[in-house]
């Protein structure tokens, strides 16, 4: 069944109005269960696909504006880690240092007792 027989099966084919305002041809849930194939279909059409046009490139736009959104918080969420785990890097090499550092003054404070 192709895509022009499924929009002519969609019930209620009455107006439906969208969240930017302006009036779509069909209901959020149906733009939603579209394939990207499906809405390339229709973008490709351009403007003589009339409202479906508009609805399939706004559906379209949005899909990547939550695409974008997903890999913006991923690549956040990987900094996150990259710098908690330099932290933690920075931290250990403090630490050794430290404990080096104690040992030196040790060693240095047994050397000079057994001068005495």
């Amino acid at each position: 069944m192709g895509i022009d027989t499924q929009l002519h099966q969609v019930a209620g084919g009455e107006l439906a109005t969208g969240k930017s305002g302006l009036a779509a041809a069909y209901p959020e849930e149906w733009w939603r269960s579209r394939s990207s194939d499906e809405l390339r279909e229709l973008i490709n059409r351009g403007f003589a696909g009339g409202d479906l046009f508009i609805g399939a490139t706004a559906e379209a736009a949005r899909r990547s504006s939550e695409a974008q959104l997903a890999a913006d918080l991923e690549a956040a969420e990987a900094a996150l880690r990259r710098r908690s785990r330099i932290r933690k890097i920075l931290v250990l090499r403090i630490l050794v240092g430290l404990s080096l550092l104690v040992t030196l003054l040790a060693t240095v404070v047994v050397i000079m007792q057994l001068g005495e």
